[in-house]
């Protein structure tokens, strides 16, 4: 995978992170929920970058599987932000040992349909949507299955890494979002809205408010 459409794909998605990162960072909340979801949001924005990264190497099947990491640091900080109780919040508080771990997360499935309860509309839909389109081709990587060795041998198709491509930058979006909420600035809202109008030729057909 070399094209050039590719390639000024990743440049213009790797200009968004940019302008995400700039305007979040450093973070300024320092509440244990807040803290905890910013974490979630840097290991998404991780992610995403280390995505773009390998697909530039030609690293395709890495950076293909690493998609279904960073769908999940979405997951859990949207159901951090909206829907975790304060228990689980309390026990991710201060250092975490490793000898001594806090409760795990709930099921993927599980922590959607607390977001789509939460009673703010879009996010948890739409991340819904994500899985049910994306969730068996995520697996299928992650796990080396007959997708990651088929491509692995036939070459990955352009069409499908820009989708790919798309997909993470619209998580980005919806990570960003989360953190003009919890910023509690209309103008940080009013900006990632307007990142979604001036970045749609590298986003996907997915919405969220």
């Amino acid at each position: 995978m070399s094209d050039s459409h590719v390639h000024l794909i990743l440049e213009r998605s790797e200009q968004l992170d940019s302008e995400i990162i700039s305007r979040f960072t450093p973070y300024k909340s320092t509440n244990n929920k807040d803290q905890i979801t910013q974490i979630c949001s840097d290991l998404s924005f991780q992610h995403a970058k280390s995505l773009r990264v390998l697909y530039d190497l030609e690293l395709d099947g890495t950076a293909t599987a690493i998609l279904r990491m960073q769908f999940e640091s979405v997951v859990r900080l949207m159901w951090l932000h909206f829907s975790a109780p304060d228990s689980f919040i309390q026990s991710y508080s201060g250092s975490i040992s490793v000898d001594n771990p806090p409760k795990d997360f709930p099921t993927i499935t599980k922590m959607l349909e607390k977001i789509k309860r939460s009673g703010v509309k879009g996010p948890g839909e739409t991340l819904e949507e994500f899985k049910e389109v994306a969730w068996r081709g995520m697996n299928n990587h992650i796990h080396n299955g007959y997708l990651a060795l088929s491509r692995h041998v036939n070459s990955y198709p352009e069409k499908l890494v820009i989708q790919i491509v798309r997909n993470s930058n619209a998580l980005n979006l919806m990570t960003a979002m989360v953190l003009a909420r919890i910023e509690q600035s209309q103008d940080d809202v009013s900006f990632v809205k307007n990142l979604q109008l001036s970045y749609q030729d590298i986003m996907p057909e997915l919405r969220f408010n």
